[in-house]
């Protein structure tokens, strides 16, 4: 794709849908060139899904917590992060299992009786 037409694709993008939904797309975009240098024109496998990077916001709308409270305690090194230029950046791997193991552990109350 020549760069210009790139660059056109990019602020129409960005401008009418939004930076979110220009992320989306470039990953759709990246997906779908590594698919054709391998002669694979299927669907998206789940280990590009889960390379996924999230911002703060988003983890924070997905964790229902406060920004402040998760900016907190990816600092403090709770919750698995790092920075991009100096903004807090999270896997989507990193948070589904930081979810897993916090719902599948057992109640206190259980782990007195066995």
């Amino acid at each position: 794709m020549d760069l210009w037409l790139y660059a056109l694709l990019v602020v129409v993008l960005v401008s009418f849908l939004g930076a979110k939904a220009f992320r989306k797309a470039q990953r759709g975009m990246r997906d779908a060139r590594t698919d054709s240098e391998s002669g694979d024109m299927g669907t998206v496998t789940d280990a590009n899904a889960t390379d996924e990077i999230l911002t703060l916001r988003e983890v924070s709308s997905l964790l229902t917590i406060a920004q402040g409270d998760l900016k907190r305690m990816a600092v403090t090194g709770k919750i698995p992060a790092f920075r991009v230029g100096g903004q807090l950046r999270f896997r989507r791997e990193d948070i589904n299992r930081l979810i897993d193991e916090r719902t599948n552990k057992k109640p206190t109350s259980e782990k007195r009786d066995a």
